[in-house]
């Protein structure tokens, strides 16, 4: 719905733009990619891949529970990367809510603090796509314009992706990236609107 997988993808790549390393996983996959080593040396080159980057996405915690060997293995990833390294995670929950994720995990308590002591923490408290483009759709020309952001040339589309990732990059203050237009191209979103 709302952007935060879209908002997420962009921020890695306006780091990558920028020179950074980044890793984008849904945080089921990465974890099941950990659980499936066999072996302690296994499991230490693997979990390298989501340690060494300069960034990581790991993208729609609590869409699945995971138990607490799962939990675990967030905590390690996120322990080796706190302080030195940006990790980015896309959730619906609030920090009280992941206890209910990782039943019965010790790590929880810690692994929200270890993201509560330096975290830019975007809430979004907005339509979703899907009714803003429902929205858009049956809107005329002068409420289109009434919507913040949007420019009379683009009227008739969805504000891109752009806009919001050079919001988000002006608010967050990340200093030394610079912002492209990663949005949607105008076709794209017109086909989209067109099967709404």
């Amino acid at each position: 719905g709302a952007g935060k997988t879209m908002i997420a993808q962009n921020l890695g790549l306006a780091a990558l733009a920028a020179g950074y390393t980044v890793r984008f996983s849904t945080l089921a996959t990465a974890l099941a990619d950990l659980i499936n080593q066999e072996s302690l040396p296994a499991f230490e080159r693997r979990v390298r891949r989501y340690t060494d980057p300069d960034v990581i996405v790991l993208d729609e915690l609590g869409y699945l529970p995971c138990d607490s060997r799962a939990a675990d293995m967030l905590y390690n990833i996120v322990s080796r990367r706190h302080e030195k390294r940006s990790t980015i995670i896309t959730t619906n929950l609030a920090y009280k809510q992941w206890g209910a994720v990782f039943p019965g995990a010790a790590c929880v308590v810690a692994l929200v603090d270890r993201f509560n002591q330096h975290c830019h923490r975007l809430t979004i408290d907005a339509d979703t796509l899907r009714s803003l483009a429902r929205r858009l759709v049956t809107s005329s020309q002068e409420e289109r314009l009434a919507m913040p952001g949007m420019r009379r040339q683009r009227a008739d589309l969805v504000p891109t992706g752009a806009l919001i990732l050079r919001t988000l990059v002006d608010e967050i203050g990340l200093p030394g990236l610079t912002v492209s237009d990663w949005g949607l191209r105008e076709g794209v979103i017109l086909e989209a609107l067109e099967r709404v």
